[in-house]
Order: structure tokens, then sequence, then C-alpha cells
């Protein structure tokens, strides 16, 4: 089951999720990446796409939610399709560039690299990504108790596939390099709760409006707390992307 098709879901995540591409598109051009025709998988709202339009000519941008992709950002040089990671409507060996951002672990593996290998030219370049919270907030060293004793250990993260290991291949996409970043977001109670409501643990229970809506007022209650002094404060995000090479 993919938590992130529907409206409301693409909604939340265009609002509250934390615009990451500028450090993805340091990372990539740091390593000097350019591509004339890109493909970015499960690109969401466009950020990762953001970031790979600004090292290649075209990107192409692809993810199976409709409502993600209506809701994307306007990006000149980025056409938009739906569609999944398994079976891509892109003709073969003519990308040479793929990314992948924070969905490794939601797609069928093989079936996705089955699909990289057939759309990529001899030498296309991989990027797998992934940007996540790390349940910390600065001057708060309670708060990444809470995060694990009463948010993960009510709402669990759902089943998934693993994520890439570090160091390792993918299919004949041969690895390179990893690249880690730090982001840190200054966020208010409630643009905090709402970033929450993106996750895949809460969005498999926010089957309806009225269950979204007690899932939002129980966060909003749960982080009261760290708010009661001030209005805004620093929480901490990482990003990974690892570089692969078709050899």
């Amino acid at each position: 089951m993919n938590p992130f098709v529907g409206h409301d879901a693409a909604t939340r995540y265009r609002r509250y999720r934390p615009d990451y591409s500028r450090h993805l598109a340091s990372i990539l051009s740091d390593v000097g990446a350019q591509a004339h025709r890109a493909l970015d998988v499960a690109a969401g709202t466009g950020i990762s796409t953001a970031a790979i339009a600004s090292v290649a000519r075209e990107v192409i941008a692809v993810d199976a939610s409709p409502s993600m992709i209506a809701q994307a950002r306007d990006i000149p040089n980025a056409s938009w399709i739906v569609a999944g990671a398994e079976r891509l409507p892109i003709r073969s060996s003519t990308v040479d560039l793929i990314s992948i951002g924070s969905a490794l672990h939601w797609v069928h593996r093989d079936a996705f690299v089955s699909e990289a290998v057939r759309v990529a030219t001899a030498d296309a370049g991989l990027i797998v990504h992934d940007h996540g919270f790390t349940g910390q907030m600065d001057e708060m060293a309670d708060f990444t108790t809470w995060v694990h004793q009463r948010y993960l250990r009510g709402y669990p993260a759902p089943a998934r596939g693993e994520k890439l290991a570090p160091g390792s291949d993918l299919g004949p996409f041969r690895f390179v390099a990893t690249h880690r970043y730090e982001q840190p977001v200054e966020v208010s109670r409630d643009t905090l709760a709402g970033y929450l409501t993106t996750q895949s643990n809460l969005q498999v229970v926010m089957t309806s409006r009225r269950a979204a809506t007690a899932v939002l007022g129980w966060l909003q209650k749960e982080l009261s707390p760290f708010f009661i002094d001030r209005d805004v404060r620093t929480v901490r995000f990482a990003g990974m992307a690892t570089i692969l090479q078709r050899r």
C-alpha cells in the first residue's frame, strides 16, 4: 500500500515537508553531476525534482500519485507523468541521470532496478537519496524521549522494504560515494504537528477527515509543552545521497 496517495496526503506534503532541494543540489554540483535528460522517480510534489533540474537540461518527474503531481511546484525544465517506479513510461536508453528519493524502501526493488537499467544510457548515473526527521529539538532533550516513548510507540512505522545499505551497489549501478548533510528547521507547534502528519506511520491511520482531525489534535496537545516559553523551536533533519554509476 502506498501511504502517500490521495489529495489530503499531497496537500499536507506540499505544505509541511521541509524543502531540502538546495542541499541535494549542492551535492550534485559538488560531484559534477550533469545530464541531458534526467528522471526523478517518486518525485512527490517536486522537492527533489528542483534539485535534479539544477544539473539537467530536461527532467521527467514521475510519481504514482496523481494528487502529488497535481500539487507539484512549477519547474520550467520539468515535465510530470503519473507512473509507478516499477513501470516507467520512458523510452529505453534515453536517460543519463536517475534519481529516487525517500522511496526505494517503498517500491518493488527488483522491478525498479530492471526499469532503471532499461531506460538508462550505458554510463548513466543513479542518485539514491533520503531526507528525514532525526527526532531532535535544540535545547529540548526531552523531546527525543517523547518521540520514541509516546509518538513512535503509539504510531509505529508500517511495514516497508530495506533502504540501500551503505556502500552497496544496486544491480549494475556501482557505488561511487555517499554524501550527508544536516538541516536545522524552525517550526511552530502547528507546523511540527503538520509535518508529522506527513509521515507514513500517521498516513496509514489518517484514513478519513475525522481520523485526521483526531490525530492532529492529539499531536498539538502532546507538543504544546515543548512550546510553552516560545513560539518557535529548531528541530533537526538530515539527508543522505548515494551516488552510483552504471558500469
